[in-house]
């Protein structure tokens, strides 16, 4: 008798059986494909992480340009940019552009300085102008009749103007009615509730809007040179307090809460100071 050959099967399978093996062998051929494709996809996409990962961490920090563009006329025109004065201007500076370049520390003229270009309407409707306060150092504030930081700060502000506004110190209290509508009543009421209830003897004015788009100029010039970040630091609530140097520009940005320590330390500090440089 006649042996089989061991490389043939004893029983040739049968087309049902060819037809199983030939589904098993294409889902096998599927299934590898597709683990094949996911390798070199997920391979791309691990090389490309890795590679941005690898230039952020040698990307460049730029420092924000100056954000003159946010300042409104015509007070964009008068910042003074962070040129050297010893520095050349070039052949495409015109002569005009030549007196907004940064004066030599300590040296600024008050024609440079944008601050006091502004003007506000006080409390009774007047309009006044911030070149009064030139040589003082200040502290502007956003008050509030109806706010839990009410008491504190106006007895706190009134105590400090005692202290210090013969040496030259001003607080300029601008209403605002921006935060929790703390500040609802007009101009009468909001005078004489700070001047019956806490006797305050520093300057008021007209109700304003410290942020948004109807922010006041003055509010709007505060918020952006106070800022070192990218975005400007404009007051989230009521009594938020900034504080100018004697040159006009502004030094630090205080939260609504009083902290008199705090406070009574740099206004004496910037008292003392000829230039924001030294505080």
């Amino acid at each position: 008798m006649r042996r089989a050959s061991p490389l043939l099967p004893l029983h040739p399978p049968s087309g049902r059986r060819k037809r199983q093996d030939l589904q098993t062998n294409l889902k096998r051929t599927l299934l590898l494909a597709g683990i094949a494709i996911a390798l070199i996809f997920g391979g791309l996409s691990l090389k490309k992480l890795t590679e941005t990962r690898a230039k952020e961490s040698l990307k460049v920090v730029e420092v924000p340009p100056a954000r003159t563009h946010l300042l409104q006329e015509p007070y964009a025109d008068l910042y003074v940019d962070k040129k050297k004065d010893d520095e050349p201007c070039g052949d495409s500076c015109s002569k005009d552009h030549a007196h907004t370049h940064a004066a030599p520390a300590g040296k600024k003229e008050e024609s440079q300085v944008p601050f006091y270009f502004m003007t506000a309407e006080d409390i009774d409707g007047k309009e006044q102008s911030m070149r009064q306060y030139a040589g003082k150092v200040l502290l502007i504030t956003n008050v509030a009749s109806e706010c839990g930081f009410t008491d504190s700060n106006y007895r706190g502000l009134q105590k400090l103007y005692e202290k210090f506004q013969s040496r030259g110190f001003e607080v300029l209290a601008f209403p605002c009615n921006q935060f929790g509508n703390q500040e609802p009543g007009d101009s009468q009421t909001i005078k004489e509730f700070a001047k019956n209830k806490y006797h305050v003897t520093f300057p008021l004015f007209k109700k304003v809007e410290v942020n948004g788009p109807h922010t006041h100029p003055i509010f709007k010039y505060l918020n952006i040179l106070n800022s070192a970040e990218t975005e400007p630091n404009a007051a989230d609530w009521n009594f938020n307090k900034y504080l100018v140097g004697r040159d006009g520009y502004p030094i630090k940005h205080y939260a609504s809460a009083f902290n008199e320590a705090e406070l009574d330390a740099d206004i004496e500090k910037a008292l003392s100071a000829g230039k924001v440089a030294d505080i």
